[in-house]
């Protein structure tokens, strides 16, 4: 019997980033409003974009370069509270 992994759900990858989980760009643009809900509470969205990352890509794989964005996710959510 063949082991093939399942396809991800393809609304959750669209709105989802495959590595690390997080609400692609998209989603977040849309969902603004949403999340600052009738009080219009202010939103910040923030994106961060990894210098010569394609060079990590071409020259260590993407087993690598996925782990190098989730380790920078990790130290990101380590400087940010919780309650933000």
């Amino acid at each position: 019997m063949d082991e093939t992994p399942a396809m991800p759900d393809r609304a959750m990858t669209s709105l989802h980033d495959p590595v690390t989980g997080l609400p692609t760009r998209q989603t977040l643009i849309s969902d603004a409003p949403r999340i600052g809900g009738e009080t219009a509470q202010l939103v910040m969205v923030t994106m961060a974009d990894a210098r010569h990352y394609n060079e990590i890509l071409r020259a260590l794989g993407h087993d690598y370069a996925d782990e190098f964005v989730r380790t920078a996710l990790a130290r990101i959510r380590k400087l940010v509270p919780d309650d933000i």
